[in-house]
């Protein structure tokens, strides 16, 4: 299908470029003079957008063209030229002297529709214990299922240089630091903490605003990133060339990054937990009888007392007086840490301050943290 404004299969819309393909329909929205947003749903098919969680930016960037030529559309701003192909939809993306920047590979945008399943859980509450690598975990048992929505699961490709390197995606344990001919799966955990963003050393780089499960694969000369659940496939390309520029874009996009305070800047001491209040002054009088700079010490899990898994408050017998080690501490100028656990189990008082507000998810554990009021309980 070709691009026609006979058959008006794009249309400029204030900051919005819209055009229509066989697969899919493509928003274009320029976002700055080196930053374009990138939207695409399947086409005739009807999956409700909801309010974003992480772009508050507000579309409202207007100095740019657009153009009709024999292969397509050309949307061009003073730092960037966007080429879209009016046969495939493929994007290309130059910089301001026509160097070329990134491409999608041909047919490398897929999109799937899914279903959206939840589940109810009796109030009974049949529930099964698991261990892991963070100690026992209650699992729900699911009464029932039902299909909530209609989503869509997409898969983008481009096709990169031969001697950029690739970095971001967040903190991961795997020891990558040139992202090429490497594998990440993008979902919170247990050291884990991943960010839908790569910086290219070509001078660009690609936001993917998704909150799902999300992954990134570079083989040979592709980039390939999709996500299992969303609204639209859903990127900004942003143009640098430095990384410093980048990353000024993204905070356009999402709001500045609040700074730290001083101290959180300084050593942080941590280790799998300190048993005793008596153990953990003795650490922190060690450092600074040895003159070690130390800012920050971490108490890790199981503080608590009673087995009383995830319960906000310390055990008496091993940490009598919270208070004046806290009180300690701060006069060794020294901030303590504290490891907060979002589940509760065996029964403890705040498991069973939420359990009997029905205020915790479907294992009867982990705190219900949609819910306003769990929120604010927790």
């Amino acid at each position: 299908m070709k691009i026609s404004t006979v058959s008006r299969k794009w249309l400029r819309d204030g900051a919005r470029l819209t055009v229509e393909l066989d697969h899919c329909v493509l928003n274009v929205i320029p976002r700055s003079a080196s930053c374009i947003q990138i939207q695409a749903k399947v086409s005739g098919q009807a999956i409700a957008s909801r309010p974003g969680i992480s772009v508050i930016n507000k579309p409202e960037f207007t100095d740019w063209s657009v153009e009709e030529n024999s292969q397509g559309l050309v949307l061009t701003t003073d730092e960037l030229k966007l080429n879209i192909n009016g046969e495939t939809g493929q994007l290309s993306w130059f910089d301001g002297s026509g160097n070329t920047l990134l491409r999608e590979a041909e047919g490398g945008r897929k999109l799937r529709t899914r279903e959206v399943k939840r589940y109810r859980y009796d109030a009974s509450g049949c529930v099964e214990v698991v261990k892991t690598v963070d100690g026992e975990r209650s699992i729900g048992v699911p009464v029932d299922q039902y299909v909530d929505r209609i989503a869509l699961n997409y898969e983008q490709q481009f096709l990169i240089s031969e001697n950029e390197a690739l970095f971001g995606l967040g903190q991961h344990e795997e020891g990558h630091f040139d992202l090429r001919n490497t594998r990440q799966d993008l979902f919170q955990a247990n050291m884990k903490s991943p960010m839908p963003v790569v910086f290219s050393t070509a001078g660009y780089g690609l936001f993917f605003d998704t909150a799902a499960v999300s992954g990134f694969e570079s083989k040979e000369n592709a980039l390939r990133f999709w996500s299992e659940c969303s609204d639209s496939l859903n990127y900004y390309f942003i143009h640098g060339p430095g990384f410093d520029e980048i990353i000024r874009s993204i905070r356009m996009l999402t709001g500045d990054a609040a700074m730290l305070p001083r101290w959180a800047f300084g050593y942080i001491q941590s280790k799998e937990r300190y048993n005793t209040a008596n153990e953990l002054q003795q650490v922190a009088d060690e450092f600074r009888r040895r003159k070690i700079p130390i800012d920050c010490l971490v108490q890790d899990w199981k503080y608590w007392p009673n087995n009383w898994w995830g319960e906000k408050s310390f055990d008496p017998s091993r940490f009598p007086d919270p208070e004046a080690l806290l009180n300690q501490l701060h006069e060794q100028n020294l901030k303590l840490m504290i490891s907060i656990w979002p589940n509760m189990r065996n029964d403890g008082p705040n498991q069973k301050t939420l359990r009997d507000s029905s205020l915790l998810l479907g294992d009867n554990s982990t705190y219900d943290a949609f819910s306003s009021e769990a929120r604010k309980r927790y």
